[in-house]
């Protein structure tokens, strides 16, 4: 999964929020980050759950992301954005959410920004991959 940031801000419908809020069956599958045992992702020593998560940067500066669960209370999402992939282009992050639910996650350069809506869903135990992250 890859977002674009460009000077035009994106944020999400309404829609899109009561779609995620709604019953997950109907929130679509491109919409979804699954945990699943064999998937992708990995497991954090705290049980949150991160993906690894591409962002295009279509203006210069360092990319800030930041999220908060819609459905319930929930601390904040956790994001590590390393460095060494210059100030334009293609940025790889990690984005962790700290449980299962519906999430909104923006991510922001300088005055650009993009923001999304997920339902975030565990299957099982998640996904084999253990990483201690902060």
């Amino acid at each position: 999964m890859e977002s674009q940031l460009v000077k035009n801000n994106k944020t999400p419908t309404a829609t899109a929020a009561a779609k995620c809020l709604s019953d997950p069956l109907d929130f679509g599958r491109t919409e979804r980050f699954f945990f699943r045992p064999g998937g992708a992702g990995f497991v954090t020593r705290d049980g949150s759950l991160g993906m690894k998560f591409g962002w295009r940067r279509g203006v210069s500066g360092q990319l800030r992301i930041e999220g908060h669960r819609l459905d319930a209370a929930a601390p904040p999402l956790r994001a590590e954005v390393p460095s060494g992939y210059g100030d334009r282009g293609f940025q790889a992050t990690y984005v962790i959410f700290p449980t299962p639910g519906c999430w909104e996650v923006t991510g922001r350069v300088g005055d650009a920004s993009v923001t999304f809506v997920t339902k975030v869903v565990k299957i099982g135990d998640g996904p084999a991959w253990r990483r201690d992250a902060p």
